[in-house]
């Protein structure tokens, strides 16, 4: 069953697949048209002679959606039937993808075996519609260029295809504000998101580091109050440090698809492979966005929503919370 799979998400994509061959072209005809042909054709208005671009993008949102799909069962299947953890199930995914699809079909299936990492808690049906919801989701940010060369930006689409799902399917409040409120006190879950939005729309310098200082100090003060070793989370900032600048230097070989996957491949060996993997999303960060201390940023908050356990068992959540390090290191 598994061949099959992959046979299919290698296959189905077919503007995604590498290939080199193109279709023969036809030759070139000039119509002859007559001076009354020519007048009756003037006539007919502009809009009907062009077809629209739309039309020509659905085969594209197919396709893109189609590889998301065949990504997450493919990876809830690798984790139900191999033992795998869910790590190293994604990571396989996402190198294969690397290296037969093209960086956009690439990127997709990675985003798909993301959402694919909720198998302890869905069915095989489920992780199809999970899969389709992620790539839906990631169409639509794509095609606005929202939150572009942000690290973690795959991971929180597959996440937000995640809760659009549970949402449609269960109702009532939002799994994700039942989590959060769980895993932080009332107190200091209003705080940090009340300064998460003021460093968010903040134009001033001054505030925005304010609003950053709140943040960390809330989470910080949460991590003790919770009993986190200070030693494990020192640990854990220093794996995803360290991953992130791997795949920052790994991406000019093959890809950033693959520089993620590889390295989060080689950490599902080690007992810190969620934070590994989590580094290797900040890693994703375009270059022109993100310097060494904002590494450093992004890495102290991370680690701090990861040791806490932030939204466990949802699919997404490691880019997740890389996307707001990232967000938050800026």
């Amino acid at each position: 069953m598994m061949r099959f799979l992959l046979l299919l998400l290698l296959v189905l994509p077919g503007h995604g697949f590498r290939s080199s061959w193109k279709l023969p072209s036809s030759p070139h005809i000039t119509p002859h048209v007559t001076p009354l042909a020519q007048s009756s054709l003037s006539n007919v208005p502009n809009s009907t002679s062009v077809p629209t671009s739309s039309s020509l993008l659905q085969p594209v949102l197919l396709q893109r959606s189609s590889t998301a799909a065949l990504s997450c069962i493919l990876t809830w299947v690798t984790i139900q039937y191999t033992g795998w953890s869910i790590v190293r199930a994604s990571s396989s995914v996402g190198m294969i993808s690397a290296l037969v699809l093209s960086p956009s079909f690439a990127a997709a299936s990675l985003c798909g075996s993301f959402a694919g990492m909720s198998a302890h808690i869905i069915t095989a049906q489920q992780a199809a519609y999970l899969g389709l919801a992620g790539g839906l989701v990631l169409y639509v940010w794509d095609a606005h260029q929202f939150q572009m060369g942000k690290g973690g930006r795959l991971g929180t689409i597959a996440f937000a295809g995640n809760m659009m799902y549970y949402s449609l399917r269960h109702g009532g409040p939002s799994p994700v504000l039942k989590a959060l409120f769980h895993t932080l006190t009332p107190v200091t879950a209003w705080t940090a998101a009340a300064a998460s939005l003021v460093s968010i729309a903040s134009k001033r310098q001054l505030l925005h580091q304010v609003a950053k200082a709140i943040l960390g100090s809330s989470l910080f003060h949460r991590l003790l109050i919770r009993g986190v070793s200070l030693s494990q989370w020192a640990l854990s900032s220093a794996c995803i440090f360290v991953a992130s600048i791997l795949v920052r230097t790994a991406t000019p070989w093959k890809g950033v698809v693959w520089a993620t996957s590889l390295v989060g491949f080689l950490g599902s060996f080690t007992p810190w492979a969620a934070a590994i993997y989590l580094g290797a999303f900040i890693g994703m960060t375009g270059r022109a966005n993100f310097k060494l201390r904002n590494f450093l940023g992004a890495t102290l908050l991370s680690s701090m929503l990861l040791e806490l356990g932030l939204l466990p068992g949802f699919g997404g959540r490691l880019g997740f919370l890389a996307f707001l390090g990232v967000s938050f290191g800026l």
